[in-house]
């Protein structure tokens, strides 16, 4: 995480901290409202469905939130296996072809 951080910090100097997120946040479509947050998040927490968890719970624009930030903790610690189970069963009645796009991009380039 403090890797990220620092290589956040050459394009987003000032990272808020968790607190001042939770006080402070608004809507904000752009880059320069949105990342530095969604990398404090990431950062801040210690798993991939903690991180999701506090992007959801974030008034504003939440599910751009959780994808980015949820992204980042996906590098950063993987996401779990019953998670992936769920979404992947969840996803599949109604999207086949993006579970079999993801098992192209796995078979291709690992997990």
């Amino acid at each position: 995480p403090a890797a990220v951080r620092l290589a956040a910090q050459r394009f987003y100097p000032q990272l808020p901290d968790w607190d001042h997120i939770q006080k402070n946040h608004r809507y904000n479509e752009t880059c320069q409202g949105c990342v530095p947050e969604c990398v404090t998040l990431a950062t801040e927490c210690e798993t991939f469905e903690e991180t999701v968890r506090a992007a959801c719970s974030i008034r504003g624009d939440a599910d751009t939130l959780a994808a980015i930030a949820g992204a980042i903790a996906h590098a950063l610690y993987g996401v779990p296996d019953d998670i992936r189970r769920e979404t992947l069963a969840r996803t599949q009645p109604h999207y086949p072809w993006l579970v079999q796009t993801l098992a192209d991009f796995e078979a291709r380039y690992g997990r």
